[in-house]
Order: C-alpha cells, then structure tokens, then sequence
C-alpha cells in the first residue's frame, strides 16, 4: 500500500536536514541542458531491489559477475560515452557528461550562447529529449499546469510546523 502523500511530505517538511542554501546561478549566457534519452532508463530502486535479491541467492556466481560487467576503469556504456564525445565537439558546447554510473538514463551539457539550440536539435534528431533548466533563487516550485499541483499544495498547506 502506497504512503500518503500527505504523510511523505510531512517527513520531508518536518526532517533535520543537514544542508546549507545558498544562491547560485551560472555565469550570464551558459545555459544548462539536461536530456533523457528515448530508450528510456532504468527503474533505480526496482533495479537494486532485484539485484540485492540475486545477490542474496547466488552470492558466489553474483560477485563474479558484478566484477566482470563492471570494472571500475570503464562504468559508462561505450556508446553513451560516443555521444557524449560527439556533444562535447560541437561548437558552444563548454561541457557535457553522465549524471551517475551511466546507463542511458540522463545526460546533460553546458552551452555558451545560442549553441543550446543546436544541441537540443541534435539531441532530438537522436532521440533524446533536451530540457533546458534554470536556476531558481526561490528553491522548489509547482508550475501552474502541473495537474498534482493542487493535491500537493492542499498537503503542503495542511502541515503543523511545531
């Protein structure tokens, strides 16, 4: 059975979180796109979940083969690492990379100028969606046309800080 969201951001509101804020943004005309490949990645937690099952069973025949299929020189997928190389080439593109282990899942790059346009056609010529993001001083927010904004809202508002 699925946690109430009320109760989810109650925890998430109401816990000791050990972090500073502070403001930050990208120097003018950087642009940071992120992109999500169209083949679609993997479920991370349902992933680990079977893997731990697997390992759990076979702890033998799993550690051999964790250790062949991941050395630890080379975690990302040779042609993920190929697009990556083909982004950071193109002009305006001041760095580009793999957010995590890999596992064609995400992607992001920084651009200078007006390059943003020509990786985001490239990238969706690929089959991968760009998404430029931007900064925001004021942390988290809702868009207004994001159909949960109301019941997240209704549970935010709900909420008794102490």
């Amino acid at each position: 059975m699925a946690t109430p969201l009320t109760e989810v951001i109650d925890d998430v509101v109401k816990a000791k979180w050990d972090h500073e804020r502070t403001k930050f943004s990208l120097p003018p005309l950087m642009t940071l796109l992120l992109g999500e490949p169209g083949s679609g990645g993997s479920s991370t937690p349902s992933m680990v979940g079977a893997v731990k099952k697997w390992q759990r069973s076979e702890p033998q025949v799993s550690l051999e083969t964790w250790r062949s299929l991941l050395p630890a020189e080379k975690i990302e997928p040779e042609l993920q690492s190929q697009f990556m190389d083909a982004t950071m080439n193109m002009e305006g593109v001041l760095l580009a990379g793999i957010p995590g282990a890999g596992g064609f899942d995400a992607v992001f790059a920084v651009t200078l100028g007006a390059s943003s346009k020509n990786v985001t056609q490239t990238w969706s010529s690929l089959n991968v969606l760009a998404m430029p993001v931007r900064e925001d001083p004021h942390g988290v927010s809702l868009e207004n046309n994001d159909p949960r904004a109301k019941e997240i809202t209704t549970a935010v508002s709900s909420i008794q800080l102490e």
